[in-house]
């Protein structure tokens, strides 16, 4: 993301997520022996900050969730940020509306990793983390095909030696690459609606998460460096002047 905020940025969310090891069970499913217990002292430890809570599944339910985020604590009826907590998994979920990395979004992602570290009685072990943005833009694909939007404002062009059958309807773009600390950097663009407009938009999501292992006291410094890895690519991948578009 831009290192000031743009007065209409693209970003659509802004997501964190953590994972830690978990043993087998019985099965050899993985289950979080403490999951119930450390889910309490959990809510207690961010309801001042956190006060709505949501259970994403039915009380009783007959089946296991492995690493998905099984609750909810939102700062209002539906109000962003929301913190999201499951066996094995801790997310952080910020909009446009709010975001700012070193002024809300970083911190809300600290204060949720120290509330579920104090909320387990053994050291968690990080397995994976992983900083995403997302970003959308409205087009009209009567004017400009979707290859062409990308090509000229996201500076990605698809090139074929064949003839095209038709008129292109959607795209789809996927890209990975390892970078130089053992981390995964992940870009994909694609054609898609605008649920909140109508609109035909082209979406490009940015992931950047640890191809390891992370300890404990490495995690803060790696998610700066992912924070600023992803903030320097957004403006490096547009247009000078569609990235101009964003803050008139």
């Amino acid at each position: 993301m831009p290192s000031k905020k743009l007065k209409h940025a693209p970003l659509k969310e802004a997501i964190f997520e953590l994972f830690w090891k978990l043993p087998l069970d019985a099965t050899n499913f993985p289950f979080d022996p403490e999951f119930d217990m450390a889910l309490g002292k959990f809510q207690e430890h961010i309801r001042d900050r956190y006060p709505v809570h949501k259970r994403l599944f039915p009380p009783g339910a007959n089946f296991r969730i492995y690493q998905k985020p099984g609750y909810q604590f939102w700062k209002g009826e539906l109000e962003w940020p929301v913190v999201q907590i499951g066996p094995g998994v801790l997310t952080v979920n910020e909009t446009e509306k709010n975001y700012i990395w070193e002024e809300n979004f970083r911190p809300a992602v600290v204060h949720a990793l120290e509330a579920a570290e104090r909320s387990y009685s053994t050291e968690l072990e990080f397995s994976k983390v992983r900083l995403t943005y997302i970003d959308a833009v409205d087009f009209d694909p009567v004017s400009i095909s979707p290859s062409e939007f990308v090509a000229r404002n996201l500076l990605t062009r698809i090139y074929t030696e064949y003839e095209s059958p038709g008129t292109q309807n959607n795209i789809n773009i996927i890209q990975s690459f390892t970078t130089s600390n053992d981390t995964l950097f992940n870009v994909s663009i694609q054609s898609g609606m605008n649920n909140a407009t109508g609109s035909q938009a082209i979406v490009w999501t940015t992931a950047v998460e640890t191809a390891r292992a992370i300890k404990n006291d490495e995690l803060l410094p790696w998610l700066d460096a992912a924070h600023k890895q992803a903030s320097d690519f957004f403006v490096k991948m547009l247009n000078p002047e569609f990235y101009a578009s964003f803050d008139r």
